[in-house]
């Protein structure tokens, strides 16, 4: 999850393609320009595993 976040921060479309497991990921992978991405917060951790959330902002005005 970390590494994809990091492909959505910067861009990388190809990198979220290969790491992404094709049954769960769209298609085509778009990255959206008007999205800002403010961090990654860790909900939980128990036995290995994380909950992760990512947090955005968005420039573009809903009318």
């Amino acid at each position: 999850m970390r590494s994809r976040y990091t492909a959505f921060v910067l861009g990388d479309a190809d990198h979220l393609e290969r790491t992404w497991h094709p049954r769960t990921r769209p298609e085509r992978v778009q990255i959206d320009p008007g999205l800002t991405w403010t961090g990654l917060q860790i909900d939980r951790s128990t036995g290995g595993a994380a909950g992760r959330r990512p947090a955005r902002s968005s420039s573009a005005r809903r009318g």
